[in-house]
């Protein structure tokens, strides 16, 4: 591991991990919509990945990266308890309509 990512991947619990272990971690998450809250990858530990750690490491991946994006909206409009973005017949949150 090189000098930039020791520091690019220096998280406050000290744990650390590379790049392709982050961007193989995050993208696991992503595509089974475990997004809410990303914890480290060492065992038990508390610590969650803010948003901005975890898009640095998508490496550009855009598919990726707005697929993230679109579960973070649903699951912070799922928290809150607004009908105005749901659909009155279904009561379904209608994403692409925001």
């Amino acid at each position: 591991m090189t000098d930039d990512e020791i520091k690019d991947n220096k998280i406050p619990c000290n744990h650390l991990f590379c790049n392709d272990c982050y961007l193989n971690y995050f993208k696991e998450k992503i595509m089974n919509s475990k997004v809410g809250k990303i914890t480290c990858m060492q065992f038990k530990c508390p610590h969650e990945f803010d948003e901005n750690f975890i898009l640095s490491h998508l490496a550009g991946d855009e598919n990726l990266i707005k697929k993230y994006k679109k579960f973070i909206l649903r699951n912070e409009l799922y928290s809150q308890d607004n009908t105005n973005y749901h659909c009155p017949e279904t009561r379904e949150i209608k994403l692409d309509t925001i």
